[in-house]
């Protein structure tokens, strides 16, 4: 692997971090909206509130999973 200019490193490091900033302070809103529309959808025939709700929570859980595996190594 290539080593790379520190001022690149700092502009990637940058990028990264206004686009964590930007989706933690959107993840809630989205969530919420997520949330929302499951509980309306309780007796759907096609992903009913439950399944949907259990679904986004698989999805999070998984992220996070990635996300603390890609910092371990």
């Amino acid at each position: 692997m290539r080593n790379q200019d520190q001022n690149q490193r700092g502009a990637a490091n940058g990028i990264a971090m206004t686009a964590m900033s930007l989706f933690k302070a959107i993840g809630p809103a989205g969530g919420g909206a997520v949330l929302s529309w499951a509980q309306k959808r309780q007796n759907a025939a096609f992903l009913p509130g439950v399944i949907s709700d259990d679904f986004c929570i698989a999805i999070n859980r998984t992220d996070i999973l990635v996300s603390y595996s890609l910092i371990d190594s």
